[in-house]
């Protein structure tokens, strides 16, 4: 699956979208930023309410292909600027996007339906 179409089924806002078709392999959920840097996988979609400027360097460590920002957070100014800082120097590797919700909302039904394969390590 691509990152255009992982957006797209979670309904999200782009915030940064440099290569849409890079493929995402995996999911990984997290917030505490040391897990997140010793066990998301390459190629995966980062899931994180986390939205301050150290998402960007976690996202460039682990090579992540997307961030999804969750619950309604939104990318601070600081992370803004810095992501495209980057994508304007480096080579584009990650995308950001948030996903509007509030907590008590629920994923679309087409979210439910789309299935992303699992990496076994």
């Amino acid at each position: 699956m691509t990152v255009t179409r992982l957006v797209d089924i979670l309904d999200a806002r782009i915030a940064n979208l440099a290569d849409g078709d890079r493929e995402v392999v995996t999911c990984y959920c997290g917030d505490f930023l040391s897990n997140v840097m010793g066990k998301a996988p390459a190629d995966s979609a980062w899931f994180t309410v986390m939205n301050n400027v150290n998402v960007c360097a976690v996202a460039s460590l682990t090579d992540v292909s997307v961030v999804v920002l969750c619950e309604g957070a939104q990318p601070d100014e600081a992370l803004t600027a810095r992501w495209r800082q980057r994508a304007n120097c480096d080579p584009p590797r990650a995308r950001l996007a948030a996903r509007d919700t509030k907590t008590e909302d629920h994923l679309p039904k087409r979210a439910l339906k789309a299935r992303v394969p699992s990496v076994k390590r």
